[in-house]
């Protein structure tokens, strides 16, 4: 994992919906290298072609759920952080994220900047 200062650890944010997107950029692109994509498709296809030390995925997407991308993204670059975000969240979701793909953490929607302070102090 990214320790030093001068190296920005490389995160990729997988939502549907872009302005979700647009506020994870502007919340986190002065301290980490940054990476975008609408869906887990299009995630895949980055993650095939740039590796990121942490993934943060909405769970309910059309297409393919948060879970299946993280499962398929740990198969293609195991060491990477996996964090799931779920506007349902419920215990079975959690915990076939936890089994399945081994989430480091959930966070739930509507989230605030404090929660994802914490998470951040949690993964670094």
């Amino acid at each position: 994992m990214i320790n030093s200062p001068a190296i920005k650890a490389r995160v990729l944010f997988v939502d549907d919906e872009p302005r979700v997107l647009t506020t994870m950029r502007m919340l986190f692109r002065a301290h980490y290298e940054v990476f975008f994509a609408e869906g887990g498709p299009q995630a895949l296809e980055l993650l095939k072609k740039q590796p990121v030390d942490v993934i943060v995925s909405d769970q309910r997407m059309p297409g393919m759920s948060g879970i299946e991308l993280l499962a398929t993204g740990r198969r293609m670059q195991p060491d990477m952080r996996r964090l799931l975000v779920s506007g349902f969240a419920d215990f079975n979701s959690a915990l076939d994220a936890i089994n399945e793909v081994g989430v480091d953490r959930m966070l739930t929607k509507p989230w605030d900047i404090d929660e994802l302070r914490e998470v951040w102090g949690f993964i670094w």
